[in-house]
């Protein structure tokens, strides 16, 4: 599998490192740790448990730069995470050739090579236990299927509270679960434009940078703030500047990304069993074009450039993942 997936990847550029090379490279992390001494790793031990704004908030003084940097990542990751995010980040992310779907059709087509049958469009409604053993599924079209071994591609929450029954959970792991709160959700816009990938990179530099709309620490308890969203800082991803081939000649994508809440405006103004009511509509587009203007300051007359627009709320991300609440990382 992993012969077969090295070619989507060989000769990418990193999207966080400019070609000209202005960014010194780190350390390979994992030869590093395995060279430090045990007086470094203790410290690092501390740091494993450190909230990050509060390492933050030791080393900087700037209340401006703090709240830039306090703003990124997750509401309660630690010191060490965000070490790790920023290393990955620029170190050891990637576009893959022909996309993330490209990814996707590689894995299924070595699946179904090595004898494997896929179901597409089929959920699952079940884990089934016996003897304390997960021995199989049941799909939402009433068939069973016995199986050796079973990957859940939804998360933890999920898989343990909806595909599992409670009654095969230990007392202090349904405590666990309970009081388990999701990570953060996205508001996503992606877009095609009618802008030839060389002027977007022009705006961009590379393909893929963050936008800051202020340093005000963002309240994710605000869930009837209708301003929100133009609080939140931007994640802007250009896939076409990494692989051309992903956008028509002449074309360019775009993709903004920025923290969300689930329960915004009483859950986005949707109807008492989730109906998308023309309310969720007006606020999906509304956001949608309030961060399209945000990313006008960076790339003039965007919105003017777009031929094609489709955009995903927390609850859009939900339905598609199956993660609880739309979470993004679980």
């Amino acid at each position: 599998m992993v012969e077969a997936v090295r070619p989507l990847f060989e000769g990418r550029d990193n999207p966080f490192l400019d070609t000209d090379g202005r960014w010194l490279k780190l350390l390979n992390l994992f030869d590093f740790l395995r060279h430090a001494s045990p007086q470094w790793l203790w410290k690092l031990n501390r740091y494993r448990k450190m909230p990050a704004k509060e390492f933050i908030a030791h080393f900087l003084k700037g209340p401006r730069l703090k709240g830039l940097l306090g703003n990124m990542g997750y509401r309660g990751w630690t010191a060490f995470q965000m070490a790790l995010a920023w290393y990955f980040w620029l170190e050891d992310y990637w576009y893959p050739k022909g996309g993330v779907q490209a990814f996707s059709n590689l894995l299924a087509q070595t699946f179904t090579s090595m004898g494997g049958n896929l179901r597409y469009n089929t959920r699952v409604n079940q884990i089934l236990v016996e003897g304390g053993k997960a021995v199989g599924i049941s799909t939402e079209d009433n068939k069973l299927y016995r199986v050796k071994f079973i990957v859940s591609g939804v998360d933890y929450l999920e898989t343990m509270t909806q595909l599992l029954d409670k009654e095969h959970l230990e007392e202090n792991e349904k405590g666990k679960l309970q009081k388990a709160e999701p990570s953060e959700s996205f508001f996503t816009v992606y877009l095609g434009l009618d802008m030839p990938t060389e002027e977007l990179k022009g705006y961009m530099r590379t393909h893929h940078i963050f936008l800051f709309q202020g340093y005000q620490a963002l309240d994710f308890s605000a869930r009837d703030d209708p301003y929100f969203h133009k609080k939140t800082w931007l994640e802007l991803s250009s896939p076409s500047i990494g692989d051309t081939s992903l956008a028509p000649s002449g074309k360019s994508s775009l993709i903004i990304q920025s923290f969300s809440l689930y329960d915004w405006m009483e859950r986005w103004g949707t109807g008492p069993n989730g109906e998308r009511t023309p309310q969720y509509q007006a606020l999906k587009e509304a956001v949608a074009n309030d961060l399209i203007k945000a990313t006008e300051k960076i790339i003039p007359g965007l919105s003017s450039r777009i031929i094609h627009k489709v955009t995903a709320t927390p609850l859009t991300h939900e339905s598609f993942t199956l993660n609880t609440r739309g979470a993004s990382v679980g």
